[in-house]
């Protein structure tokens, strides 16, 4: 059964999209797994990044699987080329599925709160990942994406606005569960993005950071470089535009970092609501 990790952080910038894409690449390349991602970001940035030059799509959008009640008609299968880590030669293929965005789902009446949850149960015995974009804008479907969700894990800077608002992510973990509507969504963990190395600011943020969140900081660091925006432009996972750039071995670390915690969450009893 897939686990349902919602990627999310109220504050803009922070490399959401872009580290879903490099975090989902390297599930399905390195890890062999099985990966969903879901656009629920009404600017459909996560579309247009891993679907943008492959023409007329079949598949229906988040909307459409919304309005229809059925997910299954609304995946669509990118393929990319798969690179030796060492040699950056093409040894193969692996592939995305992706449900897309919609630029108008926010303007979808929808007042079922668990509407994604029951549209990713029809299909969750079918993937291993399954990954999330949320709007950073609090909406309905904010609400409702991580009411889906067995998870969040929150990308954020080593910058002051950022980590502070960490908190007011905790806290709407905290609300959701304490209405009712989900008793087991919980924070998976923080990661960094867009680190630069020897910047004395990030560093004494880095430490106080280290203090309020704890175990919840991931160890793993992606770097700030450009290759993350020629690979999106390129409508590509990272990894498959060039393996051997050092942040490819970045997002690689923080993809065995997730399913290390994930596979610690099983032992612990399972996870989400899925929960036995």
């Amino acid at each position: 059964m897939g686990a349902i990790l919602s990627v999310y952080n109220n504050k803009g910038g922070s490399g959401k999209t872009t580290s879903t894409i490099s975090l989902a690449g390297c599930f399905a390349d390195f890890g062999n797994k099985k990966v969903l991602v879901v656009d629920a970001d009404g600017q459909c940035n996560l579309t247009e990044a891993l679907t943008g030059g492959q023409g007329d799509i079949v598949a229906g959008t988040l909307k459409n699987a919304i309005e229809t009640g059925s997910l299954n008609e609304c995946i669509h299968t990118c393929t990319f080329d798969k690179r030796n880590k060492k040699t950056g030669r093409l040894q193969g293929k692996y592939t995305i599925d992706i449900v897309r965005g919609d630029r108008y789902i926010e303007s979808l009446e929808d007042d079922d709160v668990h509407s994604i949850r029951r549209l990713i149960e029809e299909v969750r015995e079918d993937y291993d990942i399954i990954l999330i974009d949320i709007n950073p804008v609090m909406t309905g479907l904010t609400i409702t994406s991580l009411l889906g969700s067995d998870f969040v894990i929150t990308p954020s800077m080593y910058n002051i606005d950022h980590i502070q608002g960490i908190s007011k992510t905790m806290d709407l973990i905290k609300t959701i569960r304490d209405s009712g509507y989900s008793d087991s969504l919980e924070m998976l963990g923080v990661y960094i993005t867009m680190h630069k190395k020897n910047n004395s600011l990030e560093q004494l943020i880095k430490e106080n950071a280290l203090e309020s969140l704890g175990g919840l900081l991931f160890r793993s660091e992606t770097r700030n470089t450009a290759i993350l925006a020629e690979a999106a432009y390129t409508n590509m996972p990272v990894n498959s535009l060039q393996v051997t750039h050092p942040v490819v071995k970045d997002y690689h670390s923080l993809s065995l970092e997730i399913l290390q915690r994930l596979e610690e969450r099983l032992k612990e009893g399972g996870y989400g609501y899925g929960k036995e």
